[in-house]
């Protein structure tokens, strides 16, 4: 993958996050579990981004 496909999956999943914390507090968010997955796949997507410019 490029910068360019990190940086755009970055901000999706940024962005998915924050929906998410906001549903949560909104009593809206059934599946807590999705939380922890994405802040998870977030962690696999900056670790990969930072060993590719290593």
């Amino acid at each position: 993958m490029t910068n360019v496909n990190f940086d755009k999956q970055e901000q999706e999943l940024r962005k998915q996050l924050m929906d998410m914390r906001f549903d949560l507090k909104c009593g809206k968010m059934a599946n807590t579990s999705n939380l922890k997955k994405t802040r998870r796949e977030l962690a696999r997507l900056l670790t990969l981004k930072r060993l590719s410019n290593g």
